[in-house]
């Protein structure tokens, strides 16, 4: 799998990013280090009570794994297009998260200790799986269609 990695105190997001099924993209904002070799960020332990990662109506994201990040204390991601990955979608944040429309092969991933907002429609693959102090859900959200309709094999 390759890797388009982008990187930054805040990012907006305000087109179409679209790689390959083999692509993984990675959205991490915040301060961090970032370690090439292996491709781990570590958080510096920064504050910030903004949206960190801000997804416009026009900011879509098409890939094989997508991975968006938001570091900073208190700070959130606010998604608005369209999040489509052949793999997961995994969204971790210390502040809140919100997306509009989410659709996974495999697993959506919401982590934050803070609320998600699940708004649109969120499609899954195999699973949803949100670990937060609060959720509030206004959307479709289907789960598990693949396997029942095509069998595991086809995953």
């Amino acid at each position: 799998m390759t890797d388009l990695e982008l990187l930054g105190k805040t990012i907006d997001i305000a087109g179409v990013i679209k790689a390959s099924r083999e692509t993984r993209v990675m959205v991490s904002a915040g301060g961090q280090t970032y370690q090439y070799k292996t491709k781990e960020v570590k958080s510096k332990g920064e504050t910030y009570s903004g949206i960190a990662v801000d997804g416009k109506a026009a900011g879509s994201m098409y890939a094989g794994k997508i991975d968006i990040i938001s570091n900073d204390k208190g700070a959130g991601v606010n998604t608005k297009g369209d999040l489509v990955s052949v793999d997961d979608v995994v969204l971790t944040a210390n502040g809140d998260i919100t997306t509009n429309k989410v659709n996974a092969g495999k697993k959506v991933v919401y982590k934050t200790p803070k609320k998600v907002r699940i708004k649109g429609e969120t499609t899954s693959g195999k699973k949803v799986q949100i670990k937060a102090k609060e959720t509030e859900i206004d959307a479709k959200v289907i789960t598990g269609y693949l396997e029942e309709a095509l069998g595991e094999k086809s995953i």
